[in-house]
């Protein structure tokens, strides 16, 4: 299955489950998961744009964060939020991996509400600490903006991210759940992923290259890890893999 029926079959049951009384049709420009860019009118999301980050997008990063409030941004902590003065270089660096294939990151905007989500699998485009275990394992993150939680849009994010993983040929999907964030932990369970263990989470940084001690993190936190094999003929290697990570994390 192609990236662009795969993501077809997402919005239309998305669609389905969101605006059952409504005729919406997307359309969908996805080569690969680089350069993805999805459009669809709903009601109450009137021009909802889902679009891979580009150049330029840095100050949409910094506007995003101004719509999470303090629980949002404490269980979203890629950006370093409680340092005003390394947020923009934070966004930028963002936006550098994104295009330069290393992080396939994107947003989510609509016409009324501007810029209203932000996901991303981490190393996408290869990641090195996964691949002594001959395997690919990127790493997923994703926000939704406060006033438009509980539409549905976390759990297409997911979706999407997954499709995205699946064709660029990774093994698994990584990803860490705070205990309190309950509606992500229901979201994740319901898109296929395991609940593995307990593991000591960086905040603020790229979780694994802090754990390889690449980057310096504030603050940690023990979070769930949690992961969704797409390659099952390799499962014991991502597994080994995983358990590594929580063996290896700081106490």
């Amino acid at each position: 299955m192609t990236l662009g029926t795969a993501l077809h079959e997402i919005m239309q049951k998305f669609v389905s489950k969101q605006a059952p009384h409504q005729t919406a049709t997307c359309e969908i420009a996805a080569d690969n998961g680089w350069a993805l860019k999805i459009a669809c009118d709903l009601t109450g999301l009137p021009g909802l744009c889902i679009r891979s980050l580009s150049d330029g997008d840095a100050p949409l990063l910094q506007v995003f964060g101004t719509k999470l409030g303090p629980v949002s941004k404490d269980l979203f902590c890629p950006y370093p939020w409680h340092e005003p003065n390394a947020l923009p270089g934070a966004f930028q660096e963002a936006v550098r991996k994104t295009t330069a294939r290393v992080d396939a990151s994107y947003v989510i905007e609509s016409a009324h509400h501007g810029v209203i989500g932000h996901f991303f699998l981490w190393k996408a485009g290869g990641n090195p600490h996964s691949r002594p275990y001959q395997i690919e394992v990127p790493e997923l993150g994703v926000a939704i903006a406060d006033d438009c939680q509980g539409r549905g849009l976390g759990g297409l994010s997911v979706r999407i991210l997954q499709a995205v993983a699946r064709d660029l040929r990774a093994d698994a999907i990584e990803l860490t759940t705070a205990f309190g964030n309950q509606a992500g932990w229901n979201t994740y369970r319901q898109c296929g992923f395991e609940y593995l263990g307990d593991i000591n989470t960086p905040l603020g940084v790229d979780v694994t290259a802090a754990l390889a001690g690449g980057v310096a993190a504030a603050s940690y936190r023990v979070e769930r890890q949690m992961a969704y094999v797409i390659r099952e003929e390799n499962r014991e290697r991502v597994l080994s893999y995983l358990a590594e990570k929580r063996k290896t994390a700081p106490a």
